[in-house]
This record gives C-alpha cells, structure tokens and sequence, in this order.
C-alpha cells in the first residue's frame, strides 16, 4: 500500500518536469483531482498500474466549502471527463501519448472515488529521484485558471532550481512562445502574440498573484524577445 501524506496544509505535489512541459488540457477540477490525488502520495516511491488511489471526496468539499453530497456530483462528473483525457509527454525518442487515469471505482456510500493511474504515466510520478517539481498543493487548487495553473507550475519550477542552487527566491522564466502555445493548448484566436498575452498571459500573471503572494513581471519588449519584429519569448520575472 502506498504511504499516504495526509496533513493538507504541508502537501506538496511533486511530479517529473518533464509533465510541466506536456501537452495537454484539463478542466479546473479535473486537474484539482490529480493535485489532490498526487499530494497525497509519496512520489519516491513506486506506484502500481494496477492499484486504486483515493479522490477523498468530504476533503474535496471542505477546500472548496460545499457539501459533501455536491462535492461528489462534481468529483464524479470530473473523473468520467478525466478517464477520456490524453496528455503527450515528449521523451528522448519522440514523446508518449497516453490517457492520465485506466480505471475508476465508486464506493457505495459517495464519499470516495478510487482512481488508477495509466502506466505509462508512471514514470512521471513515482520513483522520483531528479528533475523534479514540489508544487504547493493548497496553492494550486486554489487557482482557477488552467493558464494559470500552468503558468505557476513553470514558476514553482524555476523557484525549486533557484533555490536549490542558489538559495534564492527570486529569478525568471524563459517561455518559448512556440512551445507554450503547444503544451498550453492555446486556442488558434490566439496564436497571435498581442492576443495571447491580453487574452491569456496577463490574466494568468494577475491570478498566480494573488493566489500565491508572488510579484511577476512580465519582460516582452527587450531584443531577446524578438526575431525581427515578431516576439518570439517572453521572460516573466517572478519574487516575493
């Protein structure tokens, strides 16, 4: 049996950083699931294809302070989207296309939904020994957005390796519009940098702020944005 972290306000989420760089999109609670799910699991340990972890549906409704019975309308309605949802994960030889969950149990008193783990998604929460990210369970589920939450996974990544390093708290991230576009799903309307960054990037920046404490500065004028005239990165800067 895998060894559960049950005390919500410390939980950390630590997945691979290559899932930060995936491709894929989720509905708000759809992902809280998996935040919830990963934080309580020890991801240096091995997890098994083949067993059911817990979506603890009276924890789920007292974070987000609805009733039980409400919360296991909305977990369930949550997970049978999840069960059809893909992520592309790039890898050394390409990158693995793969469902996020293979199975699903309901228990009989609607307080708990049982959830097992694709294989294939294995390798990128369990057994984590480097390049690795602890994000702040609490604070993720917390955030709305799904940009939002993308956007604080990449900076909660940067802090991990500042201060790591470093010991500090503060630094940047680069993102390559190219590949943000792809891992972040983003809608054709918005391919365009003016209307990505007034559409999605800026209200994202402001969520992440106040959901996190965090100051963020968006860097998109200087010339190592651009090649030419069109912006290619941005750098968003980011500290307390």
């Amino acid at each position: 049996m895998t060894k559960l972290n049950t005390n919500l306000s410390n939980r950390q989420t630590v997945v691979s950083n290559k899932l930060l760089k995936s491709s894929y999109s989720l509905s708000q609670v759809e992902e809280n699931i998996i935040y919830l799910v990963l934080g309580r699991m020890n991801s240096k340990l091995e997890v098994s294809s083949t067993e059911f972890y817990s979506v603890d549906v009276e924890e789920y409704a007292v974070m987000k302070g609805i009733s039980v019975k409400d919360a296991y309308e909305v977990v369930k309605s949550a997970v049978d989207t999840l069960f059809e949802r893909v992520i592309t994960i790039p890898c050394d030889k390409g990158y693995v296309k793969t469902r996020w969950i293979s199975s699903i149990e309901f228990s009989p008193d609607r307080k708990e939904i049982r959830i097992m783990w694709a294989p294939k998604l294995l390798p990128y929460i369990s057994q984590l020994k480097d390049r690795f990210t602890r994000l702040p369970t609490m604070e993720m589920v917390q955030i709305d957005g799904s940009y939002a939450k993308r956007l604080a996974q990449l900076i909660f990544e940067g802090r991990n390796i500042v201060s790591k390093y470093t010991g500090g708290r503060s630094g940047e991230i680069e993102l390559s519009l190219k590949e943000i576009y792809k891992q972040w799903c983003v809608p054709p309307s918005c391919l365009e940098y003016k209307y990505f960054k007034q559409a999605i990037l800026v209200p994202a920046m402001k969520e992440v702020e106040r959901k996190t404490g965090l100051v963020l500065l968006l860097v998109d004028k200087e010339s190592r944005c651009k090649s030419g005239r069109r912006v290619e990165r941005v750098w968003v800067g980011y500290g307390l």
